[in-house]
């Protein structure tokens, strides 16, 4: 992230609206931790072939419950806080690592109107 956050305890991960065009799904594949951490999104593929297409991303939907448990600049992170983080990342010096734990892997996602930066959603939205 471009910036520090205070907050600690539970997080609800959004999925940006914009899709990936095919080009740009297929190169983040191409790239063997990219892919790993999508392979559990393929097990639910709506199309039930159990292949992964861009439908399957859940762009603008909520896709997981998290605990954020800490956040430090990029430029104090050493090699085992990013460990295979590093793809899914930009690590660059001025920003920040916000560090999650998965709080549960059967959250069924929806959709969610995003926006810039923390904010609130009803309680009644999320069924884990």
């Amino acid at each position: 992230r471009s910036w520090s956050v205070n907050y600690r305890g539970k997080l609800l991960i959004c999925a940006g609206k914009r899709k990936l065009s095919k080009q740009k799904l297929w190169e983040l594949l191409c790239i063997p931790e990219f892919k790993k951490g999508l392979l559990p999104i393929a097990g639910r593929s709506r199309n039930g072939s159990g292949g992964l297409s861009a439908e399957d991303l859940y762009f603008g939907h909520a896709v997981a419950v998290v605990e954020l448990y800490h956040c430090k600049p990029t430029n104090e992170c050493t090699n085992d806080d990013i460990g295979f983080n590093r793809p899914f990342g930009d690590f660059s010096f001025g920003r920040y690592a916000w560090f999650l734990r998965l709080i549960d892997g059967s959250f069924k996602p929806f959709r969610v109107k995003g926006r810039q930066g923390l904010f609130n959603i009803d309680d009644s939205l999320i069924h884990l």
